[in-house]
């Protein structure tokens, strides 16, 4: 029993050793200047809703270095706004978009032909995001319906000022 113990001690004790040591994956963090890409090149976003400033369709797609804003809105007056040469869109959004891991989130299950007829709410939004991966691979994910609104508060500015 005491040679069990004295394993088991010593099999602990090697464990603190190499923890101490990092003996584990290595993480590289970025420093001034590096570029933390995104893990998408492109994405597409369009809400349907029964309210009219909701409507909205907006694609970003990655330009070089920078990151291209299109599409076509309306405010809360009514207002319609429409870009196709595409806004740049500033520094200081990259942090939101890379927050929200739009790579990872869950992909949407295509409808099965025999499932029959779906039950449909007229008044409820309709959300579809389309995310191009780095290899071009084009996939439908799913959306929170509160994160297309914040999608829709951040750019609907630069509708309104370009």
């Amino acid at each position: 029993m005491k040679k069990v113990i004295r394993f088991a001690m010593l099999l602990g004790a090697t464990a603190c050793f190499f923890s101490l040591f990092g003996c584990g994956r290595k993480h590289i963090q970025d420093g001034p200047g590096m570029i933390n890409d995104l893990n998408w090149k492109a994405f597409t976003l369009a809400r349907s809703d029964s309210f009219a400033q909701y409507n909205f369709s907006f694609t970003v797609e990655k330009s070089g270095s920078d990151y291209l804003l299109t599409g076509d809105c309306r405010d809360e007056e009514g207002n319609e706004y429409s870009v196709e040469e595409g806004i740049l869109l500033s520094a200081k959004d990259m942090p939101y978009l890379r927050s929200l891991n739009l790579g990872n989130l869950p992909d949407v299950a295509p409808a099965a032909p025999d499932e029959g007829e779906e039950l449909i709410l007229l008044d409820a939004p309709t959300i579809t995001l389309f995310v191009t991966d780095p290899d071009g691979t084009v996939r439908e994910k799913a959306m929170a319906n509160d994160i297309s609104i914040e999608f829709y508060e951040r750019f609907l500015p630069y509708f309104i000022n370009q």
